[in-house]
């Protein structure tokens, strides 16, 4: 079940990417954001036809994707289009965040911009707190090429990105007992650094977590786990066979606290982690806990 979990995981990252990718070929996003002009900054036009095209296309996806919002960064880390539009963030440089270079956590915002240049791959971010709905969230990214891969001249001119209430994603539903959704990378939220943070949890979403409550107070899974998730996933990427049973052997955990209700009774757990496609990115794990 754990296993199951995490593939329907994988592959609802990957359908969002995909989405993304198939999006960010758009000629008008291509043509506004190549044709910026120094100072590198988009006329008035740019902007309302940049914002136009993704109303639209937010207007289309709403109903079959579950997500808060899509904008659109440009090469220099400017927000320059929103769906549903944002005064507060919109016009914003956002090149600090992990959605926009791609690295494992977010920095400073006081970081030099021109040490920050946009991805060149698919980006899963790290969980941040929205500047537009003060939710903590993660965002899908894609590169905006302006040309087609091959072409001599081709260079990303922005990023795509569709974001995420935390704890909306998915819902993991097993027969067998309680599903969760773990962030086994380092989120930094506020004064907080830690590893293990639940994103889901099958008896009741952990979406409406707001900027006022304390991340200490959040739900984490405890270091030990993280621990066993670690030597999980080293496993799991040196099997080149499915089955593996080191791998099997090392996602059953027997008995494991419950990560959002600790002081409950111990059950039966397994483990499996959220192994995508494009690249060696390993960064959630579902757990599934006997009921």
């Amino acid at each position: 079940a754990a296993e199951l979990g995490a593939k329907i995981v994988a592959a609802e990252v990957e359908h969002r990417w995909q989405v993304l990718a198939d999006a960010a070929r758009s000629p008008i996003l291509r043509e506004a954001l190549a044709s910026q002009e120094e100072p590198r900054e988009l006329v008035v036009d740019q902007r309302q036809q940049l914002q136009a095209w993704l109303d639209g296309y937010f207007a289309r996806h709403q109903r079959s994707l579950r997500f808060q919002s899509l904008f659109i960064t440009d090469e220099n880390g400017i927000q320059v289009a929103r769906s549903p539009y944002s005064a507060e963030t919109i016009g914003h440089w956002w090149g600090y965040r992990t959605y926009f270079h791609g690295g494992p956590h977010d920095l400073d915002p006081s970081t030099p911009r021109d040490e920050l240049r946009p991805a060149r791959h698919e980006i899963l971010s790290a969980v941040y707190l929205s500047e537009g709905t003060e939710e903590l969230s993660v965002a899908f990214s894609v590169p905006i090429w302006s040309h087609d891969h091959g072409h001599p001249e081709s260079q990303v001119v922005g990023m795509l990105s569709m974001s995420l209430a935390m704890g909306d994603f998915t819902e993991i539903e097993t027969q067998v007992g309680d599903a969760f959704l773990i962030d086994i990378r380092e989120s930094r939220i506020g004064e907080t650094n830690r590893r293990g943070l639940v994103l889901y949890d099958s008896r009741g979403q952990r979406s409406g977590v707001r900027a006022s409550e304390d991340p200490s107070d959040l739900a984490w899974l405890d270091r030990d786990s993280v621990e066993r998730a670690d030597r999980l996933t080293t496993l799991l990427r040196r099997t080149t066979r499915h089955g593996s049973r080191l791998a099997v052997a090392a996602g059953w955990w027997g008995d494991v606290p419950d990560p959002v209700r600790p002081h409950d009774r111990a059950a039966a757990t397994a483990a499996w982690p959220v192994k995508l496609r494009t690249g060696e990115q390993i960064p959630w794990l579902v757990l599934v806990r006997q009921r």
